[in-house]
């Protein structure tokens, strides 16, 4: 505890000895960390997108289509068909526009 309360009364004089624009510039800075580590650890992680349509918008019919045509072949996860066809998708590009494994 002793340490705490030391390196907290050195954070302090360290504080005060500044002047007021950098004890401003300090805690905006803090504020920017505190906001991007909230930011890092609540936004979902993703895996990489891939157009797997080339740009083909896919209307509601179709995708109901598409849905049944999944159902019919009895599968449990579409993100394994997904994450399949995205990796087809990447090995199609050349090296130097892949982007993950």
């Amino acid at each position: 505890m002793d340490f705490l309360n030391k390196s907290l009364a050195q954070v302090s004089e360290l504080f005060r000895s500044m002047t007021p624009g950098a004890r401003i510039t300090v805690v905006l800075l803090a504020g920017v960390v505190v906001i991007s580590f909230g930011y890092l650890f609540t936004n979902q992680m993703s895996g990489p997108s891939s157009d797997l349509m080339h740009g083909v918008p896919v209307t509601s019919d179709q995708l109901q289509a598409m849905e049944a045509a999944f159902g019919k072949t009895k599968l449990k996860s579409y993100g394994q068909f997904w994450q399949r066809a995205a990796r087809n998708a990447r090995r199609q590009q050349p090296l130097h526009q892949r982007q993950g494994p």
